[in-house]
């Protein structure tokens, strides 16, 4: 799986670049983007790319999800009881 922005690709390297409204900086690819001092949840990731800055969804940002997601749906559907 990947982390990059679903518009324009780009990979954060360092990815405690986000800051919440609370103001702490955080990775927001370590917990599905729940902030770790005031603990809200945020659902839209900015791009910090300066030639792309859209904001999307957060769960986008991870490329290859889906396709994990419906391996394991397949797995849980297919073993034998």
């Amino acid at each position: 799986m990947k982390i990059c922005c679903p518009n324009c690709n780009w990979s954060p390297e360092d990815k405690k670049l986000w800051t919440c409204f609370c103001g702490h900086e955080f990775d927001p690819f370590l917990n599905i983007s729940k902030c770790p001092v005031c603990h809200y949840t945020h659902e839209l990731t900015e791009c910090l790319n300066a030639e792309c800055g859209k904001i999307t969804p957060h769960l986008n940002w991870y490329s290859g999800l889906g396709k994990k997601v419906d391996r394991l749906i397949y797995e849980v559907r297919t073993v034998k009881r």
